[in-house]
């Protein structure tokens, strides 16, 4: 191994080589191969363009790395990942000796217990080891790595062309993209795991896949989850590698427990045009054999006709980050919207991107001029991107129950306290650390965590949101709106930080 790749070991990438996966289905236009991460020249490139158009390649990095970054901020990223790979072999020595200090400095006291790993009938050796003073992937604390191994896709991209798009014949049935969901019985309701920005492959990623396992759900006296949805990303930049260590592995032993997991492509996945995240969503299979989804965008509906609600996954990704533009999807989205509501069904939308975030005063252009014709038809709205979690009542300005859930795995800075949005304060906010308050550990970073949709036949939708833990943080329900709108039970069930105690134990 030379020092380069010993320092790009253990800034904490994943093997990059040619993919080992099965064999792609149909023909995909990008590359089928990794890119890279930065080498030296191109780091010093990239740094003599930055102060050249210091704004402009501000603005393509934010797209790629973090939004809120500065321009002092990526100068000294910059700065710092070309000195680490002019000194790979002692920069890889300070990194190692770095990350043991914080390790060190972050112990965990030992009465912290939880079921998930300590339970002898849950013990897994593929358990991923706990280690709170890792900061891979966090925007600042991660700030060599970003530049590494995010920013090759600036120079190498540029003019590629990515997987090709599928199109949906109608909308209906699979030749739609219309799949089946479990119908809900009368004492039985389906069961829907959302998650999103997951795809880092920590251990916090691995406790909520493990959380999704037929086995481990039986074994803590939960049904079985009918289905699961991701509305996107797995870092850094979704290369063949990426989605392997923060998709295939994780998820594994869901899928192959039965339980279907559905893909919505974010920004990230993009990056490597597609072809990575394409290739591992067409490998999950149907009872028949076929690929369980055959587009970017879907729709879940149960077979039942008595049953009202249905989940719809709009793309948000492939044409133009953070936007619905595409005429075509459009279209397919105001039917099945409109197919919802005049059947009175309680109709879900996920999309990958934000209709606005915690703390705004307005809307984004994918609500305000993109799907402000169909708003009215959306019930609820999931989305990701955006790293924390929250539960929004309807507005005027968003007239639907709104969720972010972009907390499965990012290591996102915590929200320490809720802030007004479109006018109103949140429902709900996660404002609790990682860990419980009482281990002193990592008090910076947020919760993560998941929400699981309770889906009623006649349209009453029951959200919990649960941590990685396997703690439940909040509980709401959104009542069928006979026609209309679907409201939501004000105020939700909100669980304090005190009672963050199981599966976890207090000394």
């Amino acid at each position: 191994m030379s020092r380069q790749e010993r320092l790009y070991e253990v800034l904490g990438g994943p093997a990059f080589q040619a993919p080992a996966l099965q064999e792609s289905v149909g023909t995909l236009e990008a590359p089928e191969t990794d890119v890279p991460p930065l080498s030296l020249a191109e780091a010093e490139e990239l740094r003599e363009r930055f102060w050249r158009d210091p704004e402009g390649v501000l603005e393509e990095t934010r797209a790629l790395w973090d939004e809120t970054l500065t321009q002092e901020q990526l100068a000294r990223a910059l700065e710092e990942a070309v000195s680490y790979l002019r000194t790979a072999g002692e920069a890889a020595d300070v990194l190692e000796s770095t990350a043991v200090l914080f390790e060190a400095a972050n112990a965990l006291p030992p009465s912290f217990t939880f079921a998930l790993r300590d339970d002898p009938a849950l013990a897994d050796p593929s358990d991923v080891p706990l280690q709170p003073g890792q900061h891979r992937f966090e925007t600042i604390g991660d700030a060599a790595g970003w530049v590494v191994f995010s920013l090759p896709f600036l120079i190498k991209s540029a003019g590629a062309s990515k997987v090709a798009y599928p199109r949906n014949k109608g909308t209906l049935g699979r030749e739609g993209f219309v799949y089946p969901l479990a119908s809900a019985g009368e004492d039985r309701p389906a069961r829907v795991g959302l998650f999103s920005d997951f795809g880092t492959a920590q251990y916090q990623s691995h406790y909520i896949a493990k959380q999704f396992r037929r086995d481990v759900r039986g074994h803590l006296g939960l049904p079985p989850l009918d289905a699961a949805v991701h509305l996107g990303d797995v870092y850094y930049a979704g290369r063949y590698s990426e989605v392997d260590a923060g998709f295939r592995q994780p998820l594994s032993k869901v899928l192959q427990q039965g339980t279907p997991i559905y893909f919505l492509a974010g920004n990230h996945e993009m990056y490597s045009l597609g072809a990575p995240f394409w290739k591992y969503v067409q490998e999950q299979k149907a009872a028949n054999g076929r690929p369980l989804q055959d587009g970017f965008h879907f729709c879940l509906r149960p077979e039942d006709p008595e049953c009202r609600y249905q989940i719809v996954g709009g793309d948000t990704a492939y044409f133009k980050g953070g936007r619905l533009q595409d005429a075509l999807q459009k279209e397919w989205l105001a039917e099945v919207l409109r197919y919802g509501r005049e059947r009175n069904m309680t109709n879900i939308l996920l999309t990958s991107d934000e209709p606005f975030s915690h703390g705004d005063s307005d809307t984004t252009d994918l609500l305000k001029k993109d799907l402000w014709d169909v708003a009215d038809m959306v019930d609820l709205w999931f989305w990701g991107n955006t790293h924390y979690c929250a539960l929004f009542a309807p507005s005027a300005q968003a007239p639907f129950v709104g969720s972010c859930i972009g907390h499965a795995g990012y290591p996102y800075s915590r929200k320490p306290k809720p802030k007004q949005t479109l006018g109103n304060a949140p429902a709900f906010l996660e404002t609790a650390t990682r860990f419980p308050e009482w281990t002193g550990v990592r008090k910076d970073r947020g919760n993560n965590g998941f929400c699981e949709l309770e889906l009623h036949r006649n349209g009453d939708v029951k959200l919990t949101y649960v941590d990685w833990l396997g703690c439940t943080r909040c509980v709401a329900q959104v009542n069928w709106g006979g026609g209309a709108k679907a409201s939501i039970t004000l105020p939700v069930d909100v669980r304090e930080e005190g009672e963050r105690t199981a599966p976890t134990k207090k000394p």
